[in-house]
């Protein structure tokens, strides 16, 4: 479970329309000052550089300093990477392969009680047609 927390946390910031716009922004246009960025979402600067910190943070975006601007650009290998995670993660495959042992004994729990119901039933005797 631990190693699904920092895929987890990568989703949680992408799960912000504005953070998406943002990597969209950077991927069509390459590396963009912030200022580029405040007029093409119409936000603040601080708005944008909260957002562009919390990508920095799990490593979606760079930024390079060149004197007074900051200029960021995405980082495409970073977000491939979680898509191979999320890929790897649903791969039909490993519904074959890689059977959690909770999910095991769960699945065994309610097999046995639904055959336990179907003799139950089986057994109990019919209504009368009255």
């Amino acid at each position: 479970m631990d190693q699904l927390k920092p895929l987890a946390e990568t989703l949680k910031v992408l799960s912000d329309p504005t953070r998406l716009r943002i990597l969209e922004i950077l991927h069509l246009r390459g590396e963009t000052c912030v200022c580029e960025l405040e007029a093409a979402l119409g936000m603040t600067q601080s708005n944008i550089s909260f957002h562009m910190s919390t990508l920095r943070r799990i490593g979606l975006v760079t930024r390079q300093k060149v004197g007074k601007w900051v200029f960021y650009r995405w980082d495409e290998a970073a977000l491939k990477a979680c898509l191979g995670q999320l890929t790897t993660l649903f791969a039909p495959e490993r519904a074959d392969t890689e059977r959690s042992p909770d999910l095991v004994y769960v699945r065994c729990q309610r097999e046995e009680i639904s055959r336990a119901e179907i003799l139950a039933e089986a057994d109990a005797p019919s209504p009368d047609p009255a």
